[in-house]
């Protein structure tokens, strides 16, 4: 018997780290905000095509971290099935390296994502809808002012587990 979902127990999972992040390390009120634009990737495991568009927002918090998240639309298309499924994914970014400025930073994503879906799909196991665990890492390449170029690759768990790769991905910090 389980006292609660897998995909609940991991947003908990999150929320608790992220206030334990918050209230036992020392840092700095940070504040920069990101808007960023992913292309949501290719997806290489279960024969799967998709074209999609990401827009996300990032706040900072600390130099070293940001909470945000992001909504998703995707044109999904695997073997005859085709369906079309919209993704929310929230937690935060963490930035490494240490140099105080995101603009610069390689990052890490860890979040819970919820995919719905639209469409026909005859095999139950290549549904796409679902929650669960979302884990990305990038890196922020600056390439005019506050812009940055944003690549990333990840693991989601929402439906069915995918790899995500992000090369078409832009930043702008204000």
């Amino acid at each position: 018997m389980m006292i609660c979902e897998p995909g609940t127990f991991l947003l908990k999972w999150v929320t608790v780290f992220s206030i334990l992040a918050f209230s036992t390390l020392p840092a700095q009120a940070y504040g920069q905000r990101e808007f960023f634009m992913n292309s949501a990737g290719i997806d290489f495991l279960g024969g799967a095509n998709r074209f999609s568009l990401a827009p996300g927002f990032n706040f900072g918090l600390f130099s070293w971290m940001q909470v945000g998240g992001s909504i998703g639309y995707q044109s999904l298309a695997f073997g005859s099935d085709s369906v079309n499924t919209t993704t929310y994914t929230v937690g935060p970014t963490f930035n490494l390296g240490g140099t105080g400025s995101y603009l610069v930073s390689d990052f890490i994503f860890v979040g819970y994502a919820i995919r719905k879906g639209s469409g026909h799909v005859s095999d139950p196991l290549q549904d796409p809808a679902g929650s669960g665990f979302s884990l990305f890492y990038g890196k922020r390449i600056p390439f005019f002012g506050t812009f940055a170029y944003r690549p990333s690759v990840g693991v989601q768990m929402a439906g069915r587990t995918t790899v995500v790769l992000n090369l078409l991905a832009a930043s702008y910090f204000f």
